[in-house]
C-alpha cells in the first residue's frame, strides 16, 4: 500500500496529504450529532497508527520540503477549536509525536457563543422532526435559530456554560506551547459563498489578527469554514502575503499559490484505512482526465 501512495505522488504529482477532523470523543456531543459522525478515541488512534505506517507526519513549515524516504508526507488539522482538541486529541498526538494545526474561531473562544450549525444540531435533539428544516437555515438567518431554540426550551447559554464545547484561550495557548500550530478559521464560521467578498476578507483578516495578537503566531495559517467554494481570485490578493490557506475539496492540487486542499475524515464512520486509499484512487482517475486541480 505504501508503494501505491508513493507511486501516485511521483507519477501524478499528488500533494501532501492534508486530513482533518473536528472532534474525537467517546461521550455524546449533542451539538454535533445532526451534522457528522463523532470519531471514537479508539478509531482515532487506529487512524493515526495507519497513517504513520504509510506516511510521514510533517509540520506546516515542512510542506515545501521533498518527501523523505519512500513515504509521502501528511499533515493533520482540526477545525472549530472544540474542547476535545485539548482534552482528548492533544494527549494522543503528544504520545505519538504527531504535529498538527488547530484552526479556531475567535468569536467562540472561552465559550462566548455557539456556531449556528451547532445550534441547529442542539435543537434537533429535541425536535428531530425539524432536523432538515433546521439544517437549511443559513448563517445570515442565525437569529432565527436562536429564536427557535428559545421556543423549544433549548438554553444555548446554559449549554455553553455547562458543556463548554469550545477551548478556552488558556487551553489554546497551552497547545501552542507544546509546539502545535494555531490557525484562524474566520471569526464566527459563515459559509463564504453566502457572504460578500468584502465580508470574506474582513472575516479572514480579523481572525488572523486575533491569532497573531493573542497566541503570538507571526504568520498564522487560515482554513476556510466549510469550504473555499465561492471565493474568487481577488480574495487572495487582499489577505496577508504568504498566508497558508486551506480548503476542503479532498486530495487535489490547487492553482493558487500557498493554498491547499484537505480531506475530511468524518463524513462517514469508515476508517482512514478505507477513506484515504479511495481518495488516492479518485485522484489518479482525475489526474488521467486532467481534473485533479482546483481553480483556487
Amino acid at each position: 500500500m505504501r508503494q501505491f501512495f508513493t507511486a501516485i505522488h511521483r507519477m501524478g504529482g499528488a500533494p501532501t496529504l492534508h486530513v482533518f477532523y473536528h472532534i474525537v470523543a467517546d461521550e455524546p456531543a449533542p451539538h454535533i450529532h445532526a451534522l457528522y459522525p463523532v470519531r471514537p478515541v479508539q478509531q482515532f488512534r487506529a487512524d493515526l497508527d495507519w497513517l504513520l505506517r504509510h506516511f510521514i507526519p510533517v509540520t506546516l513549515d515542512e510542506l515545501a520540503l521533498p518527501n523523505r524516504g519512500n513515504r509521502p508526507g501528511f499533515h493533520l488539522s482540526f477545525d472549530d477549536g472544540l474542547r476535545q482538541c485539548y482534552d482528548t486529541i492533544m494527549p494522543v498526538l503528544l504520545e505519538k509525536g504527531i504535529p498538527a494545526t488547530f484552526f479556531v474561531n475567535p468569536a467562540f473562544v472561552d465559550n462566548r457563543a455557539l456556531m449556528y450549525r451547532y445550534t441547529a444540531s442542539l435543537i434537533a435533539q429535541k425536535r428531530p422532526d425539524m432536523q432538515q428544516e433546521l439544517l437549511r437555515i443559513p448563517y445570515e438567518e442565525k437569529e432565527q435559530l436562536e429564536a427557535i431554540a428559545a421556543e423549544n426550551g433549548v438554553d444555548i447559554a446554559a449549554f455553553l456554560h455547562h458543556y463548554q464545547p469550545y477551548m478556552t484561550l488558556e487551553q489554546i495557548k497551552t497547545l501552542a506551547g507544546y509546539g502545535f500550530t494555531i490557525g484562524a478559521h474566520s471569526m464566527n464560521h459563515p459559509m463564504y459563498a453566502h457572504i460578500s467578498s468584502e465580508a470574506q476578507v474582513a472575516q479572514t483578516i480579523e481572525s488572523l489578527d486575533w491569532v497573531r495578537t493573542h497566541i503570538g503566531v507571526k504568520a498564522p495559517p487560515f482554513a476556510f469554514p466549510f469550504t473555499d467554494f465561492g471565493v474568487k481570485q481577488d480574495f487572495f490578493n487582499e489577505i496577508p502575503e504568504k498566508t497558508l490557506s486551506f480548503g476542503s475539496a479532498g486530495l487535489k492540487l490547487t492553482r493558487q499559490k500557498n493554498h491547499f486542499q484537505r480531506l475530511a475524515l468524518e463524513k462517514t464512520t469508515r476508517p482512514a484505512a478505507y477513506t484515504i486509499p479511495v481518495a488516492y484512487a479518485a485522484y489518479m482517475a482525475k489526474w488521467l482526465l486532467g481534473r485533479h486541480i482546483t481553480e483556487v
